[in-house]
């Protein structure tokens, strides 16, 4: 798997980082719906998926370097990022186009906003 640490994107994957509410666990049960990360990792059928952070403080660790002279509006959004949201910033095959809907229904659904989206 390819990992990347700027702007800059190959032409095999999608970058993201995607601010999202995770769904419920059941008050009965315990149980709940996968994360984010879970689910990227699941439909992995190209083996190129690769998430590289969780959580804002995580997410932060990995994009402040390059990405604080490049983008400090995106540092800005993840740190604004609400206390029930989660961050996860990661890659996603472009050959896997039933995933990057999904991630795209996020934000269309109101359960999440993507805060960037890079590909080559």
């Amino acid at each position: 798997m390819k990992t990347r640490h700027s702007l800059v994107s190959n032409s095999s994957s999608a970058s993201f980082i995607v601010a999202y509410k995770p769904g419920e666990k059941c008050k009965c049960c315990g149980r709940g719906p996968d994360n984010l990360s879970e689910l990227i990792e699941r439909r992995d059928r190209f083996g190129e998926n690769s998430v590289y952070a969780t959580g804002v403080s995580e997410v932060l660790k990995e994009v402040s370097g390059t990405w604080a002279d490049e983008r400090p509006d995106l540092i800005e959004a993840i740190k604004m990022t609400p206390k029930d949201m989660e961050v996860i910033y990661f890659s996603i095959s472009m050959h896997d186009m039933d995933t990057i809907e999904m991630i795209e229904g996020i934000e269309k659904s109101g359960t999440g906003k993507i805060l960037y989206r890079g590909e080559g």
